[in-house]
């Protein structure tokens, strides 16, 4: 199952070292823009008659679809979706040091996880399909 609160908690404390960026309010921005996906992917997946391990996922995927996003503001000083592609690095955080485990202990949404990720900012999915 999945546990919502426990992947919060593992968020703020992911983010937490961000907070104190020269760029506080864009961080604010991005922390708050991603709990509001968060609530709309549940409100979503609840809309459509999900079962519940599916709303929570959903969710999930809305907490973590942009976790890419901080270390971006670290790396480029800014947020430009021309010179750096946060949902691909978004999947390679979530790689690093067994983070994804932190957040799910179970591994057998890491497919669907990383394939949500990795493509919510691409405009053309076809075109992308190569997944690494």
């Amino acid at each position: 199952m999945i546990d919502i609160d426990n992947a919060v908690k593992v968020f703020k404390e992911y983010i937490e070292p961000y907070n104190s960026m020269e760029d506080v309010a864009g961080f604010k921005l991005k922390e708050e823009h991603t709990y509001n996906v968060m609530k709309k992917s549940r409100e979503l997946a609840e809309l459509i008659g999900l079962d519940e391990e599916n709303v929570k996922l959903a969710e999930l995927l809305g907490l973590l679809h942009d976790i890419g996003r901080f270390d971006e503001m670290k790396i480029m000083n800014s947020f430009d979706a021309n010179r750096f592609d946060h949902a691909k690095h978004g999947v390679e955080v979530l790689r690093e040091n067994g983070l994804m485990r932190k957040f799910i202990a179970d591994s057998k949404f890491d497919y669907v996880i990383e394939r949500a990720i990795y493509h919510h900012n691409k405009l053309n999915i076809y075109k992308n399909r190569r997944w690494k």
